[in-house]
Formats: C-alpha cells, structure tokens, sequence
C-alpha cells in the first residue's frame, strides 16, 4: 500500500478495473454479478479508514479512552438496571496488532463496546430480509477467520427486532 499521496487516488488502478465475476459468496451472493474493482475499493477504504488514514486526524479530539469509559459507564448501567444481562467473561486473546493506531485511539474488544448475547432464532413466520434496515443479523455463516464478513449480511424488521431483542 502507497503511504506518500492520497490513499485513494494511489489505488486507481483497483477500483477502475471493475470486472464482473460471477459473486462467490456462498449461499447469499446468489450468483449475482459482482465488479472486482469496487470490491477491492470498498476494502481499501475500510482498511484506510480502520487504520486511520482516510481523513487526517485532529489532534484536538478527546481521545478514544473518554469514549470507551463512557461506554463502560452506560453498559454497567444497563446490567445495574436489568435491563440487559451481565454476560460471562469469556477468555479473550490478543488481537495480532500489525500496524500502530493514530494517537487518541485505542484497541478494544467487541465486549467493550457492544453486548454481546447469546442469539435467538427468528419467530416463526419472520424472514430475513436482503434490503438493509437499522438491525443486522449477524449468523454463523458471517463469522470468517475471526471477524464478521459484510458480504451477504442479511436484515431483520424493526418488528422482529422488538420481538427478539432480549436476547
């Protein structure tokens, strides 16, 4: 990856050769066509953007620890009120950190700034829906080499949501 210029004018050549190849993401591509080009373009500017580099960064932004503590504070809250459940810890393991993080951020685990729970199957009758709303379901079949693939995520109803959100 180019570090002089901007990051995505250096990568032209990645996204302008869109070339449809028949999708091969499993049972939710559908074998819908799929342009290599944009694909790689859509990595590139999450890896820039994970890594800090998309925008630059301003050094007068409170840093990520004020954040997460106040995430902490309002999910001790949540298990206080009962209105989730507190969570076994499970033994977590160390992320292989490959480059350095922008100053003002911080690693975390998924547990330090989301609930994670114990899923439920879908009501009977309720589908999952292709066109995006506000609630992913994220299924075993999302989870590769230990993070969440975003190819082929599918949707739930705000309804459906209310129904299982307990969960």
């Amino acid at each position: 990856m180019a570090t002089n210029g901007n990051p995505l004018t250096d990568h032209l050549d990645l996204w302008t050769s869109a070339l449809l190849n028949k999708s091969s993401a499993g049972r939710g591509g559908k074998g819908k066509p799929e342009a290599y080009g944009i694909r790689k373009l859509r990595e590139l500017i999450l890896e820039l953007a994970v890594r800090g580099k998309l925008v630059p960064q301003d050094p007068n932004d409170e840093p990520a620890s004020v954040l997460l503590d106040s995430a902490r504070t309002a999910l001790e809250r949540l298990i206080k009120e009962r209105q989730i459940r507190q969570v076994d810890e499970a033994e977590l393991s160390q992320p292989s950190i490959t480059f350095g993080l922008p100053k003002g951020w911080a690693w975390v685990h998924v547990k330090d700034i989301a609930i994670v729970q114990g899923g439920k199957r879908l009501p009977s009758g309720a589908a999952l829906l292709e066109t995006p709303t506000p609630h992913i379901y994220i299924r075993v079949t999302d989870m590769k080499n230990g993070t969440i693939s975003k190819t082929g995520l599918m949707y739930i109803s705000p309804e459906v949501h209310r129904h299982i959100s307990r969960y």
